[in-house]
């Protein structure tokens, strides 16, 4: 009996573990046709949505030092929702269907980049503009807020942590310059070699967005991608400045690079990369360069959609208490959807603006522009330095970059006043 028992013990040990096994291989089948499922409902949000980057870290292809610390990793369920919920959801436009990623630029002034992005979330239409940051080092505050904070769930954030002493330095206060080329350098091939996007926009966090941001950028995409004259679209108007501009429809070419709210291509990027500033800074004036830029330009408003409430920065406030704070911010919508922007292409343009040219009447003073209104006025300059002492009369501002004046076409400048349109012009 002893063994019978014995025996019949056993074949029942055996079985439980057989059963034991049998449910574990179970189990572990399920899960991982569960995980391959959830890879499948991924793929398919990315391709339908291209919201990839809000369900799955984009840093998971990057370099592992790209962050350093175990706590900026956005793969964790409390750092980011796999469903995010925009804040806004305004009525979609039918132009809005191309994915056209926000990349925000910051650095340590959190103030700034929660002002920044309110606006974002205020304005942004239910898809199709994906808010990344980018931020310089590892402030503990922006990252705490971008990981923690209310947009959580609907920011991607990646850091640059590996600033590196410039091979041609300068004075110690212009180092920022240095640093903030070698930025803009990892972001860029962040968005567009890593997370391959074909076309971005790019947002410094002391900026403020109009109403139909989004819809200008929208509209004016097809135009960029299309026209080979074009290098950029920018929501800055450098000479726009309250009570000198007020058609909120109007558009222009400029042949000055604005930045501060401006779009490019993956193919500009695969254009520049190589030989871009990041070891001797500046890469603003450097894009305005005539070997870089190449004749090209870019789409402007004549009512900027972005205004800049920076004081505090890289640049100590240059230009900001005398022109950047006045510079007017569009008041309200426009449908671009609605409007033809065929006129911007190049040949279209040059015919508009020498049409202009032709009817305008010539005037010998700023002051004159006030015996005239509803007209077409000219004011002529010889040189740069004429040029600067009629900008600083009216309000405009005044400094050439690589022989082009800001906001000018061909020499030209328009500007508005007592209901006529100026040309200042060469």
């Amino acid at each position: 009996p002893g063994r019978q028992w014995l025996g019949s013990t056993l074949w029942t040990t055996l079985c439980l573990l057989a059963s034991i096994l049998f449910l574990y291989y179970l189990y572990s089948f399920s899960s991982n046709l569960c995980q391959d499922r959830l890879h499948q409902l991924e793929k398919l949000v990315s391709e339908q949505a291209d919201l990839l980057q809000l369900i799955r870290n984009p840093l998971e292809t990057s370099s592992t030092t790209t962050l350093s610390t175990p706590t900026t990793t956005l793969s964790t369920p409390t750092a980011k929702s796999a469903t995010p919920t925009p804040i806004s959801s305004p009525p979609q436009s039918p132009i809005l269907n191309a994915t056209i990623p926000i990349v925000v630029v910051t650095y340590n002034r959190l103030e700034y980049l929660s002002r920044t992005l309110d606006k974002l979330f205020e304005h942004r239409p239910s898809r199709g503009f994906p808010i990344l940051v980018s931020q310089d080092g590892d402030d503990s505050a922006i990252r705490d807020y971008l990981l923690h904070g209310k947009y959580s769930s609907q920011v991607t954030l990646n850091q640059y942590l590996h600033r590196h002493q410039p091979k041609a330095p300068g004075q110690p206060q212009q180092e920022v310059y240095y640093y903030i080329a070698q930025h803009y350098d990892f972001l860029l091939s962040w968005v567009f070699d890593r997370l391959q996007y074909d076309q971005a926009i790019i947002l410094e966090d002391d900026l403020e967005i109009a109403g139909d941001f989004f819809e200008y950028f929208a509209k004016t995409l097809t135009l960029l991608k299309d026209d080979p004259s074009l290098w950029c679209v920018s929501a800055w108007n450098d000479q726009g400045r309250k009570k000198l501009v007020s058609d909120l429809t109007a558009l222009r070419r400029t042949n000055f690079f604005p930045g501060l709210g401006w779009m490019l291509t993956r193919e500009l990027w695969q254009e520049i990369r190589e030989d871009f500033p990041r070891e001797t800074g500046y890469w603003d004036d450097w894009m305005r360069e005539p070997q870089h830029r190449k004749g090209r330009d870019c789409i402007i408003p004549e009512v900027s959609r972005t205004h800049t409430f920076g004081a505090v920065g890289a640049s100590a406030g240059q230009f900001y208490n005398d022109v950047l704070r006045y510079i007017e911010l569009a008041w309200k919508k426009v449908d671009f959807e609605a409007l033809d922007i065929d006129y911007l292409r190049k040949e279209k343009w040059e015919e508009k603006l020498e049409e202009l040219k032709r009817k305008a009447k010539v005037i010998g003073s700023v002051d004159d522009v006030y015996k005239y209104s509803g007209q077409t006025l000219m004011i002529k300059y010889s040189n740069e330095q004429e040029f600067a002492m009629i900008a600083s009369q009216v309000g405009l501002m005044p400094d050439f970059k690589s022989g082009v004046p800001r906001g000018g076409y061909n020499g030209v400048v328009m500007y508005r006043s007592n209901d006529n349109l100026i040309l200042l012009s060469p």
